[in-house]
């Protein structure tokens, strides 16, 4: 993806963060608590479940093989605001597999 010119990270979040600052605004980071009633139980079945992740990891590589000039343009679209350009681009779900494994 570096090699097409696109930055997984660190690329947006420290705009967001300096304009943040300027305006003054608190930047809040969400956080989610959950209670395990068992924990050991549940390590011990998460350890014996079947690693599914073959299907997320085959699209996850399709997209990148195939998609990666569109990837430019929706992440172009995205940065520069251009709602037009997004909507006309072809949405590609291989987040549902990976949520599945």
């Amino acid at each position: 993806m570096r090699k097409s010119g696109l930055e997984p990270y660190g690329v947006v979040w420290p705009q967001v963060e300096k304009l943040a600052r300027k305006a003054r605004v608190k930047i809040t980071t969400p956080e989610v608590e959950v209670k395990v009633e068992k924990p050991r139980a549940a390590i011990r079945d998460f350890k014996q479940a079947p690693l599914s992740d073959q299907e997320c990891f085959a699209k996850t590589i399709a997209r990148l093989e195939s998609d990666l000039d569109l990837m430019k343009v929706r992440a172009n679209a995205w940065a520069t605001g251009d709602v037009a350009t997004l909507r006309q681009l072809t949405h590609v779900d291989n987040a549902s597999a990976c949520i599945a494994s």
